[in-house]
């Protein structure tokens, strides 16, 4: 099990990673999942996107903050919601 910055370099990386508790992960296929909520995409030319949840209404934690950090680009939750990387869902 992974700590979240290890998740988070591992999704910049293109990588699958998770915590303890599975509560925040990444995938092979790029996708960044925190409590079962899509939230981050990593394109096929490797930049990586992450929904901004200080602007919704959402109480995130920490791992979010780390994300946003390390993403190339930070959408607004009403962007997000309308782009097609927000439709795909959890691969399992």
């Amino acid at each position: 099990m992974n700590t979240p910055q290890e998740i988070v370099d591992s999704w910049r990386a293109g990588d699958s990673s998770c915590s303890s508790n599975y509560n925040f992960y990444s995938t092979a296929e790029g996708e960044l999942y925190s409590d079962g909520l899509k939230i981050g995409h990593r394109t096929q030319t490797g930049k990586c996107i992450v929904m901004d949840l200080a602007e919704s209404d959402w109480s995130y934690p920490d791992h979010i903050k780390l994300a946003k950090a390390a993403a190339d680009l930070v959408m607004h939750p009403r962007v997000w919601e309308v782009t097609s990387i927000s439709k795909e869902r959890i691969p399992f």
